[in-house]
């Protein structure tokens, strides 16, 4: 019987439908009872014992991978696979996986809500009625602004798509350039540093681990 660790704390929360699926395969289930993200410490502690990890974002580094002498697959519950060493988990045969369908609209339309909070200071006016306090802070438009994407992938692609209507001047900054999408949508592809000086917002959609450092240098 193969011995399967599911690490993210969510799995099955609202449905026990995907562990039957894996029992049902004769695999052995562990979850995480923590409630929480392991640290590298707790997760080198367990490895050890399993042939396959249901992960979540906690590290795969080379000293968890080396400690994990059964560990045949690394399946990442999401699309960001930052948090592990891919090319040394293939030095060891470990074959990575990650899901098929991805959360870009749910993170586009919360980087959306989070824009609109910030400039309308929605935050600042629930804090202050919850303390009894009543202070007009007009704030600012979103309408007409500039907005700068640092990673225009699937999520900055999305946001651009769901804030077509705010009439937005678009700059965008990546390492891989999409045209056709650029031309179709009046973006123009510029350099970090001019980005981030001629924006009025600014959003990030890339992981900081690797590929912000990778765009940081290539613009230098």
């Amino acid at each position: 019987m193969k011995n399967i660790f599911v690490s993210t704390s969510s799995y099955a929360e609202h449905s026990k439908k995907p562990l039957e699926v894996l029992k049902s395969k004769g695999y052995q289930i562990d979850l995480n009872s923590n409630g929480r993200k392991l640290s590298s410490k707790e997760l080198f502690n367990i490895i050890e014992i399993y042939d396959g990890v249901i992960a979540g974002t906690e590290e795969y580094d080379k000293h968890i991978i080396d400690k994990a002498k059964n560990l045949k697959v690394i399946s990442r519950l999401g699309v960001g696979l930052d948090n592990i060493d891919i090319d040394y988990a293939g030095e060891k045969d470990i074959k990575i996986f990650k899901t098929n369908t991805t959360p870009a609209m749910a993170v586009a339309e919360l980087s959306l809500a989070m824009i609109l909070s910030l400039l309308r200071c929605v935050i600042i006016h629930d804090n202050d009625l919850r303390n009894m306090k009543w202070e007009k802070n007009m704030g600012s438009l979103l309408y007409g602004k500039t907005i700068g994407i640092i990673g225009l992938g699937t999520i900055g692609k999305t946001l651009v798509e769901i804030t077509k209507g705010f009439n937005l001047k678009y700059f965008a900054c990546d390492i891989f350039k999409d045209y056709d999408f650029a031309d179709k949508h009046n973006i123009r592809y510029k350099k970090l540093e001019y980005l981030l000086s001629h924006s009025d917002i600014i959003s990030i959609h890339l992981s900081y681990s690797k590929d912000l450092k990778n765009l940081i240098n290539k613009d230098r």
